[in-house]
């Protein structure tokens, strides 16, 4: 039996409300696989950013431009690998994200 599976995610989210407006703003941190926005079935980092709980703003990734990636070793978008299996061998990965006041 074979199936499609058109979203997966696995993420951290962080919210928080802006002093002023008290309209919570967010960010997403992990993996997912979404073929509609890399064209492809391949597990890879991302982020994602919204300043008003996700109604008119938010973007992936790089294409933020609030977000700036500090490590080189995998970029943001790119594909993870080696992936955990089933009764086979478990990865992780580490995310740190800051938010600069």
């Amino acid at each position: 039996m074979a199936f499609c599976v058109a979203y997966q995610i696995g993420r951290h989210d962080i919210q928080w409300n802006s002093y002023l407006d008290q309209i919570p703003n967010g960010i997403e941190a992990g993996w997912q696989v979404s073929p509609d926005l890399y064209g492809d079935n391949n597990a890879r980092l991302f982020t994602y950013w919204t300043s008003d709980a996700y109604q008119a703003t938010g973007c992936y990734n790089l294409l933020c431009s609030c977000v700036i990636q500090i490590n080189n070793e995998i970029a943001m978008g790119a594909t993870i690998s080696p992936l955990s299996s089933y009764h086979g061998s478990q990865y992780d990965i580490s995310i740190l994200v800051w938010k600069v006041f």
